[in-house]
């Protein structure tokens, strides 16, 4: 990532260089490297912030980088990070909160995986009450998806929920995903 981001710093446009930045803030968080993570991070919202140019020649993928889109990423990222230290939970719950707060109704596959990953957050923070809630919110979304990511996803849910299994709330989550993902 980093050599793409020194090949293109002087033709990519400010939401490409956005986007390159979120993916090495993502190789980070799987090394576990907080510090880097979250300069990475940085570089991602700051390229983000510049906004869209007239004339800017992004594909559709990297134009629908929108803010929802880049707290979701970044939540998502925080939870990969949390994996490693647990205190960084919390802050994928304020990002992936804002991307549900600020995404439109009608992205409800994107709608489906902030849930999820949310969920997945408040089992790190052993919260498992509140991960069932989400998920009973992500389920009825994710219907039409199972057989792809949204259906991956609901799966590691499931296999990291598995501590939580006794807890009522939680074990009507599990059947729920159970069942969707056998339909």
């Amino acid at each position: 990532m980093q050599l793409a981001q020194y090949g293109s710093r002087r033709t990519a446009t400010p939401r490409l260089r956005a986007v390159l930045a979120t993916r090495e803030a993502w190789a980070y968080a799987c090394q576990g490297d907080a510090r880097a993570f979250q300069r990475a991070v940085g570089l991602a919202e700051d390229h983000h912030a510049e906004g869209l140019r007239d004339g800017d020649a992004d594909t559709p993928t990297v134009r629908s980088l929108d803010a929802a889109e880049l707290a979701g990423v970044i939540g998502a990222r925080y939870r990969d990070l949390a994996r490693f230290d647990g205190k960084h939970a919390r802050a994928a719950q304020r990002y992936i909160g804002r991307a549900l707060d600020s995404r439109h109704p009608s992205y409800a596959r994107n709608r489906a995986f902030d849930l999820i990953g949310l969920a997945r957050t408040h089992l790190i923070t052993r919260e498992p009450d509140r991960a069932a809630e989400l998920i009973g919110e992500a389920v009825p979304l994710a219907g039409q998806w199972v057989s792809g990511r949204v259906g991956t996803k609901l799966r590691e849910f499931h296999t990291e929920s598995a501590p939580f299994a006794t807890v009522p709330t939680m074990r009507e989550a599990r059947e729920a995903v159970a069942t969707l993902a056998t339909t």
